[in-house]
């Protein structure tokens, strides 16, 4: 009898052991698992990550990389290209408009006029060998003309010295010059526009906001 009691209560303190064991396992199992779950999920929703909850920092970053910049609204500056033509033309005398049977210096000029300008006058001067030249064109009634006659035409036609402080142009003007020769002139400047002749132009002008500037340009006969 005392036999049998002791098995029964051995038995009963294995089972118990047994039981408790296997419900630690279990437990330890299934807190891996659920740590592996939790985890797994974390990655996925860090990959899946829409771009609109991106950190204030980062979506910053990338509005500032992102914003456009406008274009540049300044304009390009005036500009003058001069260049020598010729002198095989009898346009103008010296001293008025009659012809005087002495070739003229033929130049011209490309203007690049972003905005409209006044031309108030052009001066070309020769300095050379101990002569001190200089022919006028002036649209300006402030200005007194102090050198020789210069022409001015744009598409064949002369343009008359006006009684304004400037004739406005915009865009690309082609002008020609033609320089009187000199035979006697005034009883005493004799000139022939001679291949290798330096000369010096000069234009003056007014801008929309009435900055006053000038253009020079230095030019040799051919």
């Amino acid at each position: 009898m005392k036999r049998t009691l002791f098995r029964l209560t051995l038995m009963t303190i294995l089972s118990s052991l047994i039981f408790l064991s296997g419900c630690g396992a279990s437990k330890t199992s299934s807190t891996s698992s659920s740590k592996q779950t939790t985890s797994a999920n974390s990655a996925t929703q860090t990959q899946n990550q829409s771009p609109a909850a991106a950190t204030p920092s980062t979506k910053q970053a990338a509005d500032q990389s992102s914003t456009p910049v406008g274009p540049a609204t300044a304009l390009f500056p005036e500009s003058m290209n001069g260049s020598w033509v010729d002198a095989k033309s009898d346009v103008l005398s010296p001293i008025d408009g009659n012809l005087d049977g002495v070739m003229d210096g033929h130049f011209h000029l490309t203007l690049q006029l972003p905005q409209p300008v006044s031309l108030e006058s052009i001066f070309i001067r020769y300095s050379e060998f101990g002569k001190e030249l200089r022919w006028d064109w002036i649209y300006n009634n402030h200005l007194t003309p102090a050198g020789y006659n210069l022409g001015v035409y744009e598409q064949g036609n002369l343009i008359p010295l006006g009684p304004d402080t400037g004739i406005k142009r915009s865009g690309q003007v082609e002008l020609d010059l033609f320089v009187a020769g000199l035979n006697n002139a005034k009883g005493r400047d004799t000139f022939s526009f001679n291949p290798g002749s330096n000369f010096q132009i000069e234009l003056n002008y007014t801008t929309q906001a009435g900055e006053l500037k000038k253009w020079s340009a230095n030019i040799t006969s051919q």
